[in-house]
């Protein structure tokens, strides 16, 4: 198997997801993908744009909430990205607001987020 850059070519990029599409599967900004037999047979995103978010429970408002979701937003936007991903636990306050009116997309079944550290001298969280 080999692992190549996608590089800028629209077409190999609209490829992945078409082969993954029929997989029943999906990825965003896929950068890399695997090749075995002269076959795509997977991909991988190096970078994806994915906004985590904390707002404490007892100083912050509603107003504040909203500022800073359109901050947000302007900030990806500002850096060319115009879309990104954003977790969010079905205990958020904000889960239900996530669809409407805040205008995601549920993408597929619940999924566990897992956090790998490369360097050990990080600590978690960090």
């Amino acid at each position: 198997m080999v692992i190549l850059p996608i590089g800028n070519d629209p077409e190999l990029y609209k490829k992945i997801h078409e082969l993954a599409e029929a997989d029943d599967d999906s990825l965003f900004y896929p950068s890399h993908y695997a090749v075995h037999d002269g076959e795509i047979v997977g991909a991988f995103s190096l970078v994806t744009p994915v906004s985590c978010w904390w707002m404490s429970k007892k100083k912050g408002t509603r107003l504040m909430s909203l500022q800073m979701w359109n901050a947000l937003e302007a900030l990806h936007a500002d850096q060319g990205n115009m879309t990104f991903v954003m977790p969010c636990t079905h205990d958020s306050p904000y889960f239900k607001l996530m669809e409407k009116p805040g205008g995601f997309q549920k993408l597929g079944e619940p999924v566990q987020w897992f956090y790998k550290i490369l360097d050990p001298s990080l600590k978690h969280g960090a």
